[in-house]
């Protein structure tokens, strides 16, 4: 069976990968480190992946878009409804996410967040700065102009 669908539950230093095949059924579960998880995914033919929205997952999304991967990011709020049983001990926890989320990212209504490059990120933050400094000047200028 190969896989076409992923779900990947980021974590900090553990990844938990769940694969499903064309039917749904789950044909992969492991857990990886990351320079495990990208030579995992590597090898694999490119097929649609399914992360919860975070800057580690934005990391990794441009790097499986690299390799050919369609990497999607999605909200926590929307990944919830898909969370099955109860969260036992802490593996199962994280497996029973993953599978979530690959469940989730085949929803044909699912909304996506959109990955942003390095561009459009370092534009914000260039925006971001110039509003900072313009609102401190304008304080500063204030705080000028109450001295007698």
């Amino acid at each position: 069976m190969s896989v076409v669908t992923i779900g990947i539950d980021v974590g900090k230093i553990w990844f938990h990968l769940v694969g499903l095949d064309s039917r749904g059924a789950t044909v992969a579960r492991q857990r990886f480190n990351q320079a495990q998880l990208l030579r995992y995914l590597g090898h694999l033919a490119p097929c649609r992946i399914g992360m919860e929205a975070s800057s580690g997952s934005l990391r990794l999304a441009w790097r499986l878009l690299a390799v050919g991967h369609d990497a999607r990011l999605m909200s926590a709020e929307f990944i919830r409804p898909f969370v099955k049983g109860d969260r036992g001990d802490c593996l199962d926890a994280e497996a029973i996410a993953a599978e979530a989320i690959a469940q989730a990212v085949q929803h044909p209504t699912m909304r996506f967040v959109p990955v942003k490059m390095n561009e459009p990120l370092d534009l914000k933050a260039i925006h971001s700065m110039r509003s900072g400094l313009i609102s401190r000047g304008a304080g500063a200028i204030n705080q000028i102009r109450s001295f007698p």
